[in-house]
């Protein structure tokens, strides 16, 4: 009798012990996980990459985000911070590439112009911008995966969460020719589809000039939040096809047009329409 309850014992320790040790094993790879990253004793939550267009009045909306989770593409951003040697005299740069944004722990921001190029790069913080510094040589490589695709690994697998919490809205425009009628007809909610279409869009060349038609637009397309506690204006982007059926050209808002490329207009159509644009 003794025997067997002694064995039930020894079965009763060696699984508490086994679920320690499991338990012990998930929270370090927890902690390993979700390193806390600091920037100047503060606590880095989240960050946001924008492209910036012709100048500084044009920063785009962010096209990539990073959480606490991912605690790797955090610390190369700090990393450029810290590590960046200050250059001699007064700034006098032309436009960045990009500008990030970090949030802290306590809610307060940070944001810096980031001026990137395939051998170096400058950073600047947005709260002094008589000083440039020059980024680190051998972090230039990881800056340009992490502000291009959203990943420090190259990977192409991190889509902006901006893309994730908006949708596009496509009407086509129905009945006679010259009248204003236009019904939904397509929803795009893709995060890949959503983050080239803002491509397209930023490579645009936008002049400010009024489209001179009577022709009401072949389609007309807004970006939507997914949230609807969420209030935001919609831009309305017009879209025309070209007699040749072979471009697209766009009005953005009332006055700004844009003429789109073969290519540009064959991808944009597809991803908004479905269809491949006639030849």
């Amino acid at each position: 009798m003794f025997p067997n309850k002694y064995k039930f014992l020894s079965f009763v320790v060696f699984f508490l012990l086994l679920v320690l040790l499991i338990g012990c094993v998930q929270s370090k790879q927890t902690t390993s996980e979700t390193k806390v990253v600091k920037l100047f004793g503060k606590t880095v939550i989240s960050a946001t990459v924008s492209k910036v267009g012709k100048n500084m009045l044009d920063v785009k909306p962010p096209h990539i985000s990073y959480s606490q989770q991912d605690s790797t593409e955090l610390q190369i951003l700090v990393d450029a911070i810290q590590r960046a040697e200050k250059r001699p005299g007064i700034a006098d740069m032309t436009s960045p590439n990009y500008v990030f944004t970090l949030t802290f722990g306590d809610k307060t921001k940070a944001t810096y112009s980031l001026w990137l190029f395939k051998d170096g790069g400058s950073i600047m913080n947005e709260n002094d911008s008589y000083t440039v510094y020059k980024l680190p040589s051998d972090l230039i490589k990881e800056l340009h995966k992490i502000v291009l695709t959203g990943s420090s690994n190259g990977m192409d697998n991190k889509i902006s969460t901006v893309n994730e919490d908006q949708f596009i809205i496509v009407q086509k425009h129905i009945g006679k020719e010259y009248e204003s009628n236009f019904e939904e007809f397509r929803k795009i909610t893709v995060g890949e589809h959503i983050l080239k279409v803002k491509e397209i869009l930023d490579e645009l060349k936008w002049v400010y000039a009024k489209r001179d038609t009577l022709q009401p637009p072949d389609y007309q397309f807004v970006f939507q939040p997914k949230d609807p506690k969420i209030k935001a204006e919609a831009l309305l982007y017009k879209v025309w096809v070209t007699p040749d059926k072979d471009r697209l050209v766009m009005v953005r808002g009332e006055d700004q047009y844009a003429q789109l490329s073969k290519k540009q207009s064959a991808v944009l159509f597809e991803i908004l329409i479905g269809e491949k644009l006639a030849k």
